[in-house]
């Protein structure tokens, strides 16, 4: 696609990136230069959504056209990742002043339409990244060319991100499915027990395909994804995937056409119960879906293979209807997705040769400099979110300092009553000494005076009779009465 008389194809790119993506070795017609480049063009596209505000104003500099190739709109889906509060402003930008527009899904299209309606004026391409197994596995290996191993082998793809459910997913495999070893490739060693993990970024490019190659299943667990590489990677060599029911990984089954078997699942109890009961001939079945649908009813959007990939309504709205559609079949390739996007953006020029894009990108940058007027608004609306939790917490640390000192009064308080109590059951233990020792002492001398009126009395056996006498005779006494 880069070889063309009438073309000349340049990448700006940082050294080391294009010396580790080997650009110069693998396209030696493709002119690297540096990103602080001078050069102008005529057309720039960007591979990747951007997040900074420098990507943006380099492009409207240095060409006449601009287009992005987005790949996914996660950042702001997982609001957790989304690492700068202008990357909603930024993309706006794309949206309202781009020449053009590309994805690597109608998935990811749909999503960015939803979050920035205003893109709806600008053409877009949905566009599939390569579903040719040749794109990923050397032909020599795509066959089922494992090395024997003494355990069946699962292989758990993703990272450590929260959207992707690697961890979770890997944790439920390793204690609950026994027939196969579990792997995981892209968290730290060691970070699942009963598993073995690998993390990705150390690993060959050799080491990552053996892992694949070596297992009988690829268990893809990401609940959102723009087009889902491990998903055709496995795909590519001929393994049984097991991955979300979701939108993208229903398009990827629609369109699919290689070898192996995608099985969609709703979620990880279902997952591991057909695990479970899977046959050993698991991995030469028919592309599923989550109920054993066939692949052909899998897709949730309700697009053909020769509308996947094609220009949206947009586009079709700003002149750019009756030409052709690139179609997704089974040979398409890196080759035919550059051919497809060299097409879209020729059209999408002659098509606008007034350069209406580039004049209010010009106009946009000369009244506002940059984005910084559309995000000093948001500047202002964060500010004044701010300045109200400001004012909350500074309350709430009023209200610690009030409460902190009503408990230091309290806590002394508490410790004076603790005290007086300690000193009370102290008088009161003292006092039940005093109680039993006057007792004793009664006792005592209780005794002793009535061991004395019997001895007396002993001695006295007239006195006895003589008070008997005077008893007998006050009686009668008082009957007479």
């Amino acid at each position: 696609a880069l070889k063309r008389p009438d073309c000349i194809f340049s990448a700006i790119a940082d050294p080391e990136m294009a010396q580790f993506h080997e650009l110069t070795e693998r396209f030696p017609s493709l002119e690297i230069l540096p990103i602080q480049t001078a050069r102008v063009f005529d057309v720039a596209l960007r591979i990747g959504q951007p997040f900074r505000q420098t990507e943006l104003r380099r492009l409207s500099e240095r060409a006449l056209f601009n287009f992005y190739f987005m790949l996914d709109t996660i950042a702001l889906d997982c609001f957790y990742i989304a690492f700068t509060k202008e990357l909603d402003a930024m993309w706006e930008f794309v949206a309202r002043y781009s020449d053009g527009v590309i994805f690597n899904s109608e998935f990811t299209r749909q999503r960015f339409n939803f979050r920035f309606p205003s893109v709806a004026e600008i053409p877009q391409l949905a566009c599939l990244h390569s579903l040719s197994p040749a794109d990923y596995v050397e032909a020599a290996t795509q066959a089922s060319d494992r090395v024997p191993l003494a355990r069946r082998r699962i292989l758990v793809v993703g990272n450590g991100y929260a959207h992707k459910f690697v961890k979770p997913t890997a944790q439920k495999l390793a204690d609950q499915v026994s027939t196969h070893e579990i792997r995981v490739l892209g968290l730290g060693e060691n970070e699942i027990l009963g598993a073995v993990c690998m993390p990705s970024g150390r690993l060959s490019e050799n080491r990552i395909q053996e892992e694949y190659r070596n297992s009988e299943i690829v268990v893809f667990p990401s609940h959102l994804e723009g087009f889902g590489f491990p998903v055709v990677q496995a795909l590519s060599h001929g393994k049984a995937v097991f991955a979300r029911d979701n939108p993208v990984n229903r398009e990827l089954a629609t369109q699919w056409k290689g070898g192996g078997s995608l099985h969609l699942y709703e979620n990880t109890g279902e997952l591991i119960d057909r695990l479970n009961t899977l046959s050993p001939s698991v991995g030469g079945a028919a592309s599923v879906g989550a109920s054993g649908t066939s692949a052909a009813q899998v897709g949730a959007l309700g697009t053909s293979a020769a509308q996947v990939g094609a220009l949206g309504t947009s586009a079709d709205a700003t002149g750019v209807q009756g030409k052709r559609r690139p179609g997704i079949a089974g040979s398409w390739s890196w080759q035919s997705a550059a051919s497809a996007l060299i097409e879209f953006i020729e059209r999408t020029v002659q098509n606008d040769g007034t350069a209406e894009a580039c004049m209010r990108r010009s106009k946009f940058f000369a009244l506002h400099d940059g984005l910084n007027e559309p995000i000093s608004n948001r500047e202002k609306h964060y500010t004044g979110e701010n300045a109200q939790l400001r004012a909350v917490v500074e309350h709430l640390q009023a209200s610690e300092k009030h409460y902190t000192s009503e408990n230091t009064q309290l806590r002394a308080v508490v410790e004076r009553l603790q005290a007086s109590e300690q000193a009370i059951q102290a008088s009161l233990q003292s006092l039940q000494a005093v109680v039993a020792g006057y007792e004793r002492e009664h006792n005592r001398l209780a005794y002793r005076v009535a061991r004395k009126v019997q001895s007396q009395l002993a001695g006295l056996p007239w006195l006895k009779s003589f008070l008997l006498g005077v008893l007998s005779i006050f009686r009668k006494l008082r009957w007479v009465g």
